[in-house]
């Protein structure tokens, strides 16, 4: 029986009962903010969703996913299960394994823990939260305090080596922007064009550089390095912004996302008597445009979902009203 698990019916809900946790969010420790607007936000995924309960459902008939091993089973569901699951990793690293059950073992502490998505964060025990937690903060270069710049990952260069197909002197070094040139582009739109490279979604990219320690001083090397960062920083990359207030942005985005569950469930104008504590919540603001930044966020943090997956919530209960 083949596993359909790429349809994203908008609407698909899981018929748990809509409560406090499910639009207030002020009692979230700072610690804690991050992963729970991810967490929040992917219970708005129809898709995600899915994920969560297609592995859960095929770990139960596989062995070796229930011990958290990543055997690699030959059935194709197995395949097509991975194939899906990649989005989630590729753009949320071990983050994704937050929505899904049977393919990474979750916590290696905790054998039994299975993920409790998509159940409201702030209705989880404390205890559960703190393994989703380190689940997510865990990383081999936070562990090892790995740098932005260093000799790269065996496998991984072994996968670039395999990707590389090689041209002859003229594709690798044409001056203009012939096919060739175009698939060698590591990143950058200037001088160098040769590659091979590979772009992780994660915003990591692995490639292949040459260094000619005898001819050129480190400060020299300095220099030559700075200038391909100019030319070959990926624009969908820029880095991080230095700029403050990011919990604080973080608990707006979180807001904004209440009021869009709100508003799905009850219609503005009878607001204040259907739901007064979330009216009081938030009045004063303009309900319907937090609403559509709230789709935003939704769009920004799950880029990989069709571009016509609405958050299931996004639907209003009684449209534009406004209360007078």
């Amino acid at each position: 029986m083949s596993l359909q698990i790429f349809d994203s019916a908008n609407g698909e809900e899981d018929g748990t009962a809509f409560g406090k946790n499910d639009w207030n969010f002020d009692d979230v420790p700072e610690r804690e903010l991050e992963v729970c607007r991810l967490w929040e936000y992917a219970r708005e995924s129809a898709l995600i969703r899915r994920i969560r309960r297609v592995t859960a459902a095929f770990s139960l008939r596989t062995p070796a996913a229930r011990k958290g091993t990543e055997t690699v089973s030959r059935e194709p569901q197995s395949a097509a299960i991975r194939k899906e699951f990649s989005k989630l990793f590729h753009r949320l690293g071990r983050a994704a394994i937050l929505f899904q059950q049977g393919i990474y073992t979750l916590d290696a502490e905790n054998p039994g823990f299975e993920s409790p998505f998509p159940a409201s964060w702030m209705s989880l025990p404390k205890a559960a939260r703190s393994v989703l937690l380190a689940v997510t903060q865990w990383g081999a270069r936070k562990v090892a305090g790995f740098p932005g710049f260093r000799r790269s990952h065996p496998a991984r260069a072994a996968a670039l080596a395999h990707l590389f197909e090689p041209s002859n002197t003229k594709d690798v070094f044409e001056k203009g922007d012939g096919p060739k040139a175009k698939a060698l582009l590591p990143g950058g739109q200037k001088l160098r064009k040769p590659g091979p490279n590979f772009l992780y979604q994660g915003g990591m990219e692995v490639l292949l550089v040459e260094i000619e320690w005898a001819r050129f001083t480190n400060q020299q090397l300095i220099g030559e390095f700075s200038q391909w960062l100019k030319e070959n920083r990926p624009q969908e990359t820029p880095g991080p912004s230095g700029r403050g207030r990011k919990q604080r942005d973080v608990r707006v985005s979180l807001d904004r996302l209440g009021m869009m569950r709100l508003l799905h469930r009850f219609k503005l104008l009878e607001m204040e008597d259907a739901c007064p504590e979330g009216w009081k919540a938030f009045q004063g603001y303009d309900w319907y445009k937090e609403r559509k930044r709230a789709a935003a966020t939704f769009k920004s943090l799950f880029p990989f979902l069709a571009t016509s997956e609405q958050p299931l919530s996004w639907a209003t209960k009684g449209g534009r009203s406004k209360p007078a």
